[in-house]
């Protein structure tokens, strides 16, 4: 079993701040972080190794979310997503807090 000493090595410790949403919502800090790391890697598929950047990734929320507007899906709607576990399954979300829905 690991020691007390051993966990903290792998905690990040920051100043004891309060923490302030964003008052722009959650699609706005998702947007920006994303487009701010555009050339990182945000996900590797397990099956084929195949990777996709931030900036990838980013592109294809936008899409989708633009999708989402025409078909009616509004700020403050529920939506429901059924998706099999892949790298895919992130893209509905994303875009759906890009609208606020």
């Amino acid at each position: 079993m690991a020691n007390e000493s051993q966990h903290h090595r792998n905690v990040i410790y920051t100043d004891n701040k309060p923490a302030r949403p964003d008052h722009r919502g959650i699609g706005y800090v998702y947007y920006h972080s994303m487009l701010k790391n555009g050339e990182k890697i945000a996900q590797i598929d397990g099956n084929t190794g195949v990777e996709e950047s931030y900036g990838q990734l980013l592109t294809r929320c936008i899409r989708t979310a633009i999708t989402m507007q025409i078909k009616g899906i509004r700020p403050g709607d529920f939506i429901s997503i059924c998706s099999p576990n892949d790298v895919d399954c992130v893209v509905p979300y994303i875009a759906s807090l890009f609208i606020g829905a």
